[in-house]
């Protein structure tokens, strides 16, 4: 827990109160030392609509071809829900491993990453994002957070420190 902590700091909204759920959160390994982990928990959604033209193509044709069938069925859209990444400085390629390994260990195609647009951490990483990325614009969400007793500074630093977003909120 150390690590995760280490690594979030400065952020607000942390939370690891979903972590390590379910025996759900991975780690990779090299020479016995700790290099990355993530918490990645199966889900499962039924897609009814997606923003864009592109988002309309997707759902409609998808099903339709056996490669994009095998990344997105609509109507039992399976894959892994995450929070908590974290890597060590210097190990930033071992993330991509953990991901591929994490997909093959639990026979999903596909996981989903939330990131406040103010965390520019994910950018660091040298990781080839999967077809379904490559086509779509990042969806933005709005957060909310009741703020009852907080002072106005309290609030500010709030607004203005890069945001945890825990997989678990969003599905």
């Amino acid at each position: 827990m150390g690590l995760i902590k280490e690594f979030y700091t400065g952020f607000q909204l942390f939370s690891p109160i979903h972590l390590f759920e379910n025996n759900a959160y991975y780690l990779r390994r090299i020479n016995g030392e700790i290099v990355c982990g993530i918490q990645a928990n199966p889900v499962h959604w039924k897609i009814k609509k997606l923003p864009g033209l592109s988002g309309k193509i997707l759902l409609k044709f998808a099903p339709k071809i056996p490669r994009l069938k095998k990344l997105i069925n609509p109507n039992n859209y399976q894959f892994l829900a995450t929070e908590g990444i974290f890597w060590k400085k210097g190990f930033e390629s071992e993330v991509s491993n953990l991901l591929e390994g994490i997909l093959h260990e639990t026979n999903h195609n596909s996981l989903l990453l939330w990131t406040d647009t103010q965390n520019l951490m994910l950018k660091k990483l040298p990781i080839k994002w999967g077809f379904i990325q490559k086509i779509k614009a990042d969806n933005l969400i709005s957060i909310v957070a009741k703020c009852n007793g907080y002072s106005k500074q309290e609030i500010e630093a709030i607004k203005n420190a890069p945001k945890y977003l825990s997989g678990f909120d969003m599905v």
